[in-house]
C-alpha cells in the first residue's frame, strides 16, 4: 500500500469501529434474515430514520458486512454473520466494547499521557466503576475478554487436584471452568465485581463471591490466581492487591499470576500494551519490574514459566512456605515444572 494511503487508512479507522459497533448495538445482524431486509423495515424495527438507515447499510456494504441483493434488500456477508448472537465467537462483544468504551477513551489519549487514564479522562470514572453503572456493558466486556487457548494452557501447567482455587477478577469464570474440568477434585471460587456476577451466570460448580480485590481477598484458598488483572493497575494498586493476597494465603498457599511479560525492547505486544494504557493507565511489566512489585508486597521472588503466545505464569508461595518454615510443594503440571520453559 502507498505510504500516504496507509496513513490515511489509519486515520480513518474510526469508521469501521463505529459501523460494526453500532450494527451490534442496534441488533442489525440478527434482524437481517434471508433473503434480506429493507432499510425501511430495519428502521422501523430499530426506531431509526429510514434515510439514515440506508446510508448506514450502504456503509456496512462498503466494508463488507452486508451486500445488496435484488429487490432493494440487504443481506449479511460471511463477515456479517459472525456478528449475530448465534455465532460462536466473542466478536460482537468486542465490537460493542470497542465502539462504546475503547474508541471514546482513545479520543482522550493526549490528555491521558499523564495523570489519570484516557478512559477516566473521557468518562470521568474508572472503567470498573463504569461497568458497575452499566450492566449491559459489563456483560459485553465479560464476554469480550476470554482467551480459551491461554486458559487451557494454565489448566495444564499446574496440578490443581484437590485444591481450592480462587480466581481473583476472573470475569465470567471461564478459566476456573477449564481448571475444574481438567482437575475434577479441585474446587473453584470466582471473585468478581457484583456487576459482572449479576450480568451473566458462571459455569456450574463455581462458588461466586462479590468483592473488590483492591480492598479484600477471601481467605482459605490453596491457590490464588490473578489472570490478566495486575497489568490493569498502577504499581501502588497492584502492590496493594498482592498484599491482600499475601494476607489471605494459607501456610501452604500459592499465588499464580498470568500476564504478558515482554523482553526489554520487545514491541510484539505493544498494541495490547496501548489498550492497557487507554482503559486503565496500566502497562505490561518486564520481569525485573515484577520482582520489584513482589518485593514491595512482601512476597517472595516469583518463579517464571513461559506459556504459548507470549504469556507467562509468575508463581509465588506464602512467606512461611518460601522461608522454609513449611515444607512441601504442590504438584506441578505433568511434564511442565513451573519455573522451566513450557514446551
Amino acid at each position: 500500500m502507498d505510504p500516504a494511503q496507509r496513513v490515511l487508512s489509519l486515520a480513518l479507522g474510526y469508521r469501521g469501529t463505529a459501523l460494526v459497533g453500532t450494527a451490534v448495538r442496534l441488533g442489525v445482524p440478527d434482524l437481517i434474515t434471508p433473503p434480506g431486509a429493507t432499510p425501511d423495515g430495519l428502521a422501523r424495527r430499530t426506531g431509526t430514520d429510514p434515510i439514515r438507515m440506508r446510508q448506514f447499510l450502504d456503509a456496512l456494504a462498503a466494508i463488507g458486512i452486508v451486500h445488496s441483493v435484488p429487490g432493494g434488500l440487504y443481506s449479511l456477508t460471511e463477515e456479517g454473520r459472525l456478528l449475530t448472537t448465534s455465532a460462536d465467537n466473542p466478536l460482537r462483544h468486542i465490537a460493542r466494547v470497542a465502539a462504546e468504551m475503547s474508541a471514546p477513551a482513545a479520543t482522550a489519549l493526549a490528555e491521558g499521557m499523564s495523570g489519570a487514564s484516557p478512559f477516566e479522562k473521557h468518562f470521568g470514572t474508572h472503567l470498573y466503576n463504569r461497568l458497575n453503572e452499566r450492566p449491559d456493558l459489563a456483560s459485553a466486556y465479560g464476554h469480550a475478554i476470554p482467551a480459551p487457548g491461554l486458559f487451557d494452557a494454565v489448566a495444564t501447567a499446574y496440578d490443581f487436584s484437590g485444591k481450592r482455587v480462587i480466581d481473583l477478577g476472573g470475569g465470567l469464570g471461564d478459566l476456573l471452568d477449564r481448571i475444574l474440568v481438567k482437575h475434577t477434585t479441585a474446587r473453584g471460587t470466582l471473585v468478581e465485581l457484583e456487576a459482572t456476577l449479576n450480568a451473566t451466570p458462571s459455569p456450574q460448580g463455581i462458588e461466586r463471591v462479590g468483592a473488590d480485590i483492591r480492598t479484600w481477598v477471601p481467605p482459605g484458598g490453596d491457590v490464588y490466581i490473578l489472570c490478566r488483572v495486575l497489568a490493569n493497575w498502577d504499581d501502588e494498586t497492584a502492590a496493594k492487591i498482592l498484599r491482600n493476597c499475601q494476607a489471605a494465603l494459607n501456610e501452604h498457599g500459592h499465588l499464580l499470576i498470568i500476564e504478558m511479560v515482554p523482553l526489554p525492547g520487545e514491541t510484539e505486544h505493544a498494541l495490547g500494551d496501548l489498550d492497557l494504557l487507554l482503559h486503565f493507565g496500566g502497562r505490561l511489566r518486564p520481569l525485573a519490574e515484577w520482582h520489584d512489585l513482589f518485593a514491595a508486597a512482601g512476597l517472595p521472588v516469583p518463579e517464571a514459566t513461559k506459556l504459548p503466545a507470549g504469556w507467562t505464569i509468575l508463581q509465588s508461595r506464602s512467606a512461611a512456605l518460601a522461608s522454609g518454615e513449611i515444607t512441601g510443594v504442590p504438584g506441578r503440571g505433568s511434564g511442565t515444572p513451573l519455573g522451566e520453559p513450557h514446551p
